[in-house]
């Protein structure tokens, strides 16, 4: 439910729990390392961020200790927790000298073609740097591939080099989820597609010639996270697609979809103008299947970086099949009601199921969302033209939300008024408008 921006606002924030560790108030001596890795922890998609010094005065008090931990962003729950590292992180992007793990990986690696280095955790929480290892295979300069990766422990320094070989066949390298990087991926599927028939077909008759479309986002499967992008014609414009492609970014096992639709940027457009009355910008979608129906699934976030609203747009016919709702289960029953309105079987779609957790049972800080009952006096009433729909955004002298409640489901919403005592059932949420799953009047 979460984009990269999303996340560092949300790491900014938990910084707090620094108060307190072993004793120490640390708030004031870091910060947030302003990059977020994607990966599958204990089965949840979460994202890992690491600390920095304040400035140079808090790394020349605080260096023999190094960082204290690393910070854990859910991406479902959008909970952040602090998890200490014993020892320290004394190798990391953030130190100086012979500690910063550029040059630490350098001196133990001489030889070795490097890559960017990522921060990842295994299934026990253990820290990692996993750095990949690099090899040009056409000539110097060209055909860059992953030949294997480095583990370094960031509290020792201690390096172990692990082949491409490895990451595939051993159970025990299962966790690592970022040894191709996002960008080295869509540089090797762009080539794929432009030389699929040889180099000339790639600049005079082009035919089956395929590029990436911009932009890429992350999708968990099988304890392995995913890149995936969609593909496009080099002749097709910049609004319609020719299919999908799925990367393992442990394996690089790659699959494609053959799928005729909108772009991720058109779809985003398409969202942000059903909603263009608060001015809310789209994240970057997710590529989800419902009820048989390639669908992109994206948040809509208002200028501080906070969801208020949640879109649904299908590949196929973007322009006519979107919805939007202020909670999953709500947006979910509006595109269902819109797929069978366009002759689209829905009956395999529970909308209950989208809300419940599926982490295992010892992860940490999973919640499945919940309806409460909210009764108070009405303070204030507001209305709006939603898809053809009045809908009524209400809020209670109990509560900070405004609650909208769709004429279409509840006619008595029109007779209500400002000083009537009603009774709401509506999810559990912080967002600044929650959609009612019922209404009335008391």
């Amino acid at each position: 439910l979460l984009d990269n921006d999303s996340a560092g606002m949300l790491a900014d924030k938990a910084l707090s729990t620094l108060a307190d560790v072993d004793g120490q108030n640390l708030v004031s001596q870091f910060t947030v390392y302003p990059t977020y890795t994607q990966i599958n922890y204990k089965g949840i998609p979460v994202r890992t961020a690491t600390l920095r010094y304040s400035n140079i005065i808090k790394w020349l008090t605080n260096r023999k200790n190094g960082l204290p931990g690393y910070l854990v962003i859910n991406m479902r729950t959008q909970k952040v927790e602090f998890k200490k590292v014993e020892g320290g992180m004394i190798y990391s992007n953030a130190d100086h000298f012979n500690h910063l793990l550029k040059r630490h990986l350098r001196f133990n690696n001489p030889t070795a073609l490097l890559g960017e280095a990522v921060f990842e955790v295994n299934e026990d929480g253990k820290a990692y740097w996993v750095c990949p290892v690099l090899d040009k295979t056409i000539g110097l300069f060209g055909g860059t591939d992953v030949i294997g990766v480095i583990l370094v422990e960031p509290t020792t320094g201690e390096c172990t080099n692990y082949s491409v070989e490895d990451l595939k066949d051993n159970k025990a390298l299962e966790w690592i989820d970022r040894a191709y990087d996002s960008n080295l991926l869509v540089e090797q599927y762009n080539y794929y597609g432009r030389y699929v028939n040889g180099f000339w077909n790639a600049f005079l008759g082009q035919k089956d010639v395929v590029v990436t479309t911009d932009g890429y986002n992350y999708i968990a499967l099988n304890d392995d996270v995913w890149m995936y992008t969609g593909v496009t014609s080099i002749n097709a414009g910049d609004s319609s697609i020719t299919g999908f492609a799925l990367i393992n970014q442990r394996t690089k096992e790659a699959k494609y979809y053959r799928v005729n639709g909108a772009t991720e940027y058109a779809a985003q457009k398409a969202a942000e103008g059903k909603v263009q009355q608060y001015g809310y910008k789209a994240t970057f979608p997710l590529l989800l299947n419902i009820g048989e129906q390639p669908t992109y699934f994206m948040a809509l976030k208002d200028d501080n970086q906070i969801v208020q609203q949640y879109a649904m747009v299908n590949v196929n016919q973007f322009t006519t099949m979107l919805t939007t709702g202020t909670s999953i289960a709500g947006c979910l029953e509006s595109y269902t009601e819109v797929l069978n309105a366009g002759g689209i079987s829905t009956e395999n779609i529970d909308p209950n199921k989208i809300t419940e957790s599926t982490a295992d049972e010892d992860a940490e800080n999973v919640e499945s969302t919940k309806e409460v009952d909210i009764e108070g006096k009405i303070t204030e009433i507001r209305s709006a033209v939603v898809s053809g729909n009045t809908v009524y955004y209400i809020k209670l002298d109990s509560s900070e939300a405004y609650y909208s409640v769709s004429v279409a489901k509840f006619e008595s919403a029109v007779i209500a008024k400002v000083g009537d005592n009603v009774a709401v059932k509506a999810i559990e949420g912080d967002g600044a408008i929650v959609e009612a799953a019922s209404f009335e009047i008391k």
